[in-house]
């Protein structure tokens, strides 16, 4: 017997309830049950538990595993990466102040859940921020930053914004002082690739990459002329995507069954998006001051 317990993501655009039987009777049963009982590190996959041989173990029961020592990589910072530190910070510490915001963005899409998320996402990142090793392991760190959001958020925003972190994260170099104006224009489009594979969406669609999308434009359009990011710059092409999305009805996502219900309404992920950017640009004003 096993007791299969833990984290789950639910799948877009599905109602109901589905089932999946797996016959483990046959000879191969020894072959499949070793399978199923692996341990692995994936986000969202619930925790298997062989009653058979932990039946007496209450710590099992629980899920609890052993405490492990978490290293404190803050310490360690050198000036790009205590900069990046301390921005990350403030737009959690942003996010939590603003939830109620989000809250009334959310109700009006009948999404009331959505300002709960923003602040239970960005408290969890926060508590663990010090733990990631951003100067040199970036990839990962941006992973289980990616993670977190995702299961902290939860709904469709949670695992879209994690998987664009995720795959932006595969294009970026491990060492932070690495990555160049190229570099982050990769991992931002390979971000909006993962949202468009998933969604099957486009801009105009009213879903989250209305306000991503016109900041990649900008981007590329400073990579061609290799010239530095203006934040300031950046964080109004995503308001502007934000506004362009209040004018369109919901055709994909969560909330298409709304349809032109939403026409005039603010977006809530296009709109954290645009906080997020607005934030990301007023600490980088500030920095010096």
């Amino acid at each position: 017997m096993r007791l299969i317990f833990g984290n789950l993501m639910s799948s877009l655009d599905r109602s109901g309830i589905s089932f999946t039987i797996l016959n483990v009777a046959g000879p191969r049963r020894a072959e499949l049950l070793q399978y199923i009982d692996l341990e692995v590190d994936a986000p969202n996959w619930p925790k298997v538990v062989n009653m058979e041989e932990k039946v007496d173990n209450l710590i099992a029961l629980n899920g609890n595993k052993e405490v492990k020592e978490v290293k404190d990589f803050a310490a360690e910072d050198d000036d790009e990466t205590k900069s990046l530190r301390f921005t990350l910070r403030k737009i959690c510490d942003r996010l939590s102040k603003k939830a109620g915001i989000f809250y009334d963005y959310g109700k009006y899409v009948s999404n009331r859940y959505f300002g709960k998320a923003v602040s239970k996402a960005a408290k969890a990142i926060k508590e663990e921020l010090n733990s990631y090793d951003l100067q040199n392991n970036l990839q990962a760190s941006i992973h289980k930053l990616a993670a977190t959001f995702a299961d902290r958020f939860g709904g469709e925003t949670g695992p879209l914004l994690g998987a664009f972190l995720a795959r932006a994260a595969t294009k970026l170099n491990n060492e932070l002082s690495k990555n160049t104006l190229a570099d982050w224009t990769a991992a931002y489009k390979e971000g909006l690739n993962a949202i468009q594979e998933i969604l099957e969406a486009d801009k105009g669609d009213r879903t989250i990459l209305d306000a991503l999308i016109p900041g990649l434009e900008y981007i590329e359009r400073l990579d061609k002329k290799n010239t530095q990011i203006n934040l300031k710059d950046l964080a109004a092409a995503v308001t502007s995507g934000a506004d362009y999305a209040k004018t369109q009805k919901a055709s994909k996502g969560k909330s298409a069954y709304l349809g032109v219900k939403v026409v005039g309404m603010a977006d809530p992920a296009c709109e954290m998006m645009a906080f997020i950017f607005k934030t990301l640009s007023e600490v980088d004003e500030n920095k010096d001051k």
